[in-house]
């Protein structure tokens, strides 16, 4: 009789634990997909804003995305051809026009941009040029 109920009981804990570990998974599979779907909407709302010329709002958006993924290349591309955007600006108000040049340069040549981003900085360039 003693070793019926502590195989009972062995069952019950196994059953227990097996109940937790697929908790457990399917837990972090959510938590996973919730990430990739904030990583998306951050990266579409900061493109989003480049095209309204928000560009310091874009700059929070891409950094939003970079908490999300911090490798990414692409979140890192957009972020830097933003920041490049938003100097560019910063120089040619302060009447630093060859500097300006430099940053346009440099924010093209960014791999893995965004064309939207690669358009606007040449425009940027272009407007200072003529």
């Amino acid at each position: 009789m003693e070793m019926k109920k502590i195989w009972k009981c062995i069952g019950l804990v196994s059953l227990l634990g097996l109940t937790m570990i697929v908790l457990v998974s399917c837990g972090s599979k959510k938590i996973i997909s919730t990430s990739d779907s904030d990583y998306s909407s951050s990266i579409s709302k900061g493109l989003d804003a480049v095209a309204e010329d928000k560009f310091n709002k874009a700059l929070t958006y891409f950094d939003n995305a970079l908490t999300q993924k911090p490798k990414d290349k692409k979140a890192q591309a957009y972020r830097d051809q933003t920041q490049a955007y938003v100097d560019t600006q910063s120089q040619l108000k302060a009447g630093e026009v060859k500097k300006a040049v430099e940053t346009v340069t440099t924010g093209v040549k960014v791999t893995n941009g965004a064309k939207s981003l690669d358009d606007k900085l040449s425009g940027l360039g272009e407007n200072r040029k003529g």
